[in-house]
């Protein structure tokens, strides 16, 4: 159901499109609804297709909103993780890469940035896209993004490789801090292997992987 909600709003507030006042709050509605009940979702499910695959394993899914031409890729294991690593493909063949969280709480950070420690490197990351509301039972939801890019490759990999990974949220009301469990840094690499071979052109949406060798990525 997080799943769904997060593709929902990524969709529609993440991409390069510009969406209506109206639609905007239509789209956070649905959201909020969707993270805080188990009841289904009214919209069609999109068509599934395996972008990579480990033997019988489907490691990434694509998933086509075939109204609006825009899809998300993303890692199987992160997709109910609150950090979560997605691809955003446009119908025109944008691409993007976006290092999403959900912040859940009694009262607002207004987050402005992250700091990442990864075994003692830092890297502290602008956002790219905020989005602030309420929620029920008192909550207030904080949705950040961070987007990455092709020269992020060492950061990605310092990360995805470390033991010990911590992430501070700050914010001009305060921090929150929080460790990336071995789900979320999995997620991350695979779904930025994923893009690299996206953007070089190895791999192509929806065609379908035969071998790993055909789409494997090694970080360094």
């Amino acid at each position: 159901m997080k799943k769904l909600a997060i593709l929902i709003f990524v969709l529609l507030l993440l991409v390069g499109c510009s969406p209506s006042e109206e639609d905007m709050a239509a789209a956070v509605a649905q959201t909020v609804e969707a993270m805080a009940t188990d009841t289904p979702e009214t919209t069609a499910t999109p068509e599934i297709y395996p972008v990579i695959t480990e033997g019988n394993r489907k490691m990434m899914e694509y998933q086509l909103d075939e109204i609006s031409g825009w899809a998300t890729i993303d890692h199987v294991l992160g997709q109910n993780e609150d950090l979560h690593s997605v691809i955003i493909a446009g119908p025109d063949g944008e691409l993007d890469l976006r290092f999403l969280y959900v912040y859940v709480a009694d009262d607002w950070l207004f987050i402005d940035s992250i700091l990442i420690n990864a075994d003692g490197e830092r890297y502290t990351l602008d956002l790219c896209f905020e989005n602030t509301d309420t929620i029920g039972g008192g909550k207030i939801q904080e949705m950040v993004a961070v987007c990455l890019d092709l020269a992020d490759k060492d950061m990605v990999a310092q990360i995805t490789s470390a033991d010990k990974v911590m992430a501070r949220l700050y914010g001009s009301k305060g921090s929150h801090d929080f460790e990336l469990n071995q789900r979320e840094k999995t997620s991350l690499k695979y779904t930025f292997q994923t893009f690299v071979n996206l953007k070089e052109g190895t791999i192509e949406i929806k065609e379908g992987i035969e071998s790993e060798e055909e789409v494997w990525w090694e970080l360094p």
